[in-house]
């Protein structure tokens, strides 16, 4: 959680964790250009005033994580680099058993980095069969880290299987599959979408 306005204050805060032997150094040759910062936040980080209960754990009807909405001023995947790379040529495609997402990424640097190219789905509750519970506004169906050299290109290609979609059935008890459009995101985090397109789901 961010309190306090320090945060808003500056261009970027440095988060660090898991301390080893080798933090020291670690630390030192991001901060001193060596190496390019490659992290993203496995949760959002959020304000004071987005925040739930600590003893309420129902997540939907609060509205917690970034998948019922919740703001947050570091979003769910978020991450920063020096020389950020440029991503184009994005394609999206669908066939009866997977989506299949491309995009290359262009950095013209002096270190090279590690990208991390993030696929969300956005699906309407009545996309499903039955009568579901919540749908998430928004959902990471896949992720793929890739390397990319300090001047070049790196093409990224990811194959997300449509179960990944699934939601549960209240009425079925059971997981059902998407059977309307969905709108699949890359992006750079969460709260940062570099390309979307609607796709139409397989009908069996």
């Amino acid at each position: 959680m961010i309190q306090g306005v320090c945060a808003d204050l500056t261009e970027a805060v440095v988060w660090s964790s898991h301390t080893g032997a080798r933090q020291g150094p670690a630390l030192a040759s991001l901060l001193l250009g060596a190496q390019e910062f490659s992290g993203h936040l496995a949760q959002g980080w959020v304000r004071v005033s987005a925040s739930t209960d600590i003893l309420d754990y129902d997540v939907i009807a609060s509205g917690a994580t970034y998948l019922y909405g919740q703001s947050a001023q570091f979003a769910f995947g978020h991450g920063l680099t020096l020389a950020p790379a440029q991503w184009t040529h994005p394609t999206l495609e669908a066939d009866e058993n997977e989506i299949h997402v491309s995009i290359t990424l262009e950095r013209d640097a002096r270190t090279p980095a590690h990208e991390v190219v993030q696929v969300y789905a956005s699906t309407d509750p009545t996309s499903y069969v039955g009568i579901c519970g919540a749908v998430p506004r928004l959902r990471l169906a896949g992720a793929q880290v890739t390397a990319v050299p300090a001047a070049g290109a790196a093409r990224v290609t990811l194959s997300i299987p449509w179960s990944r979609l699934r939601s549960w059935s209240d009425s079925e008890q059971m997981f059902t599959d998407v059977r309307q459009d969905v709108t699949i995101h890359l992006a750079r985090s969460s709260a940062s979408i570099v390309y979307s397109r609607e796709i139409v789901a397989p009908t069996s």
